[in-house]
């Protein structure tokens, strides 16, 4: 039986380990050509103090760990020049993902500004193990990022991964596991606004000196249903009052300081949506304030923007979103009610309206712009207590 070795501290030592004489440890070990090679190190384990007097260098386990990485990366015939870092990996994987929307393309931007800023980011992908992985996405819920933060960067550094593993660069994903299982999902799902709440909500705004100006806006979203960036995209031609629809075939949004008009999220969000009388005349009413601007940006094509500010510049999506903000903070000091509206929120209530007034699903699905109709039902149509009272009188009192 081999006697058991330790160090000076008591701790068992590995086969090939040693500890010298004066204090420095000593792991013999032999390449994939069967070269004997030496690492030294003052320190065992990465927790272990310098020596007083000693230069600073990584402990001798970090070291021994390296070599294997190395010695199994030469087994498999590749140069070590080829262990990339999984910045580096995330980078080769983004720079094939060519044909993306510019939205795709800044969340990439996104995860690799926090890969740049994170010492995960440095680490050799073949270092990587599942647990490293899952300890890596703890952590960054811990600094304080959100679920869907986090749902984004594992995506990406997911498929990155991946794209190794067909490389046959790895033999495995460490990131193929459930994100549930790992990190706290602390997303609130959007619920629709009740009949009470959109009342209240567009009475404060029709009746409120500042924020008056922002009513047909906020009637839009909340009857027709279309996504913010949709209607940010709206140009004068979009809309046919002799027709009586509103024509959604393009997206307006910002990325890298630069306008950026887009195709709709998905094919099926070309579509033309009809206007109730109401809308009718909340589009009429912003066309005559609309004539009185003039508009200063021209953005590809040069299309008359339908929603643009009192220096003529197109709105944007995260502008708007900060006017729903500020109404509801004024709500709350002023009528001591507290309501979270957002331009997403219009959608859902706007989807919730029309299955309580009894729309078929598919034409429902096609006014919202859905690939799917289970998207329509299933996250969109709330059911909500009105509509609960109502199907209860309709059934129960006949």
């Amino acid at each position: 039986m081999t006697k058991e070795r330790r160090d000076n501290k008591g701790r068992l030592l590995r086969t090939n380990e040693h500890q010298r004489s004066d204090g420095r440890y000593v792991y013999r070990y032999q390449t994939a050509g069967g070269e004997t090679r030496y690492l030294y190190s003052w320190r065992l384990l990465a927790t272990d103090v310098k020596p007083k007097g000693k230069r600073q260098c990584e402990s001798l386990r970090e070291k021994e760990a390296e070599a294997q990485y190395e010695k199994r990366w030469e087994l498999k015939g590749l140069n070590s020049d080829e262990r990339v870092t999984v910045t580096e990996l995330v980078d080769k994987y983004i720079a094939i993902r060519t044909n993306v929307k510019p939205s795709t393309q800044c969340g990439y931007e996104t995860v690799r500004s926090h890969l740049s800023r994170e010492e995960f980011g440095t680490r050799k992908i073949d270092s990587i193990t599942i647990a490293d992985a899952k300890k890596w996405l703890i952590s960054l819920q811990t600094n304080g990022k959100g679920y869907s933060t986090i749902h984004t960067i594992r995506g990406v550094v997911r498929q990155a991964f991946q794209m190794a593993v067909e490389d046959e660069k790895l033999e495995r994903n460490p990131f193929d596991f459930k994100l549930d299982g790992v990190v706290i999902n602390d997303m609130t799902r959007r619920e629709s606004l009740s009949i009470m709440e959109e009342a209240l909500f567009m009475a404060f705004v029709k009746n409120d000196v500042h924020f008056c100006r922002y009513y047909d806006m906020f009637f839009i979203l909340l009857n027709t249903g279309v996504r913010i960036a949709e209607l940010c995209g709206l140009c004068i031609c979009d809309i046919d009052f002799e027709r009586g629809y509103i024509v959604i075939k393009r997206t307006l949004n910002r990325f890298a300081r630069k306008y950026v008009v887009g195709s709709t999220k998905t094919k099926s969000g070309f579509r033309k949506i009809p206007m109730s009388n109401d809308v009718k005349a909340s589009v009429k009413r912003i066309l005559d304030v609309r004539e009185k601007q003039i508009q200063t940006v021209n953005i590809d094509g040069g299309d008359e923007f339908l929603f643009i500010d009192h220096r003529g510049i197109p709105l944007l999506p995260s502008m708007i979103q900060k006017y729903f903000q500020r109404v509801c903070e004024k709500i709350y000091n002023e009528k001591n009610y507290n309501i979270y509206v957002t331009p997403h929120i219009c959608r859902h209530t706007f989807c919730t309206k029309m299955v309580r007034e009894g729309m078929k699903p598919n034409v429902l699905q096609y006014i919202m712009g859905h690939s799917r109709i289970d998207t329509t039902l299933e996250y969109y149509a709330h059911v909500d207590i009105d509509m609960v009272y109502e199907e209860v009188d309709r059934i129960m009192n006949k």
